[in-house]
């Protein structure tokens, strides 16, 4: 997957959003963020169902990179408030520990933006 700018995150956090509230179709957001900033639309329906995963508090099997991540705690945090940032750490939590139990590896760059938000 190519690194996403933080400008196409801060997008796809804000379509990833509206798709959450049915405010917005998926097949819709993952074709207005391809469009804008031509994300591919896997990787547009990936950051969507992580993205859900992180507001329901639930733990993710795909991987994103820690700056990603780092962005959509930090939307998360300004736009929807602590009990949403509880449930984001809480699915990011149990994405490190399956992802180093199946990998038998460290996530030492994810556990780091984790130890970041969980300690503000």
């Amino acid at each position: 997957m190519n690194k996403e700018s933080s400008e196409a995150i801060d997008f796809i956090f804000v379509m990833s959003l509206a798709v959450y509230r049915n405010e917005l179709s998926r097949s819709l957001a993952i074709e207005n963020t391809f469009n804008k900033y031509g994300t591919s639309k896997g990787s547009c329906d990936m950051y969507i169902g992580i993205i859900r995963n992180m507001l329901d508090g639930k733990p993710y099997k795909r991987q994103m990179s820690s700056t990603a991540t780092d962005s959509l705690l930090r939307n998360i945090s300004s736009e929807l408030g602590e009990n949403y940032l509880r449930n984001a750490l809480t699915a990011l939590d149990g994405h490190i520990h399956h992802y180093e139990k199946q990998n038998k590896t460290k996530m030492n760059k994810l556990r780091a933006v984790y130890d970041k938000w969980s300690s503000s």
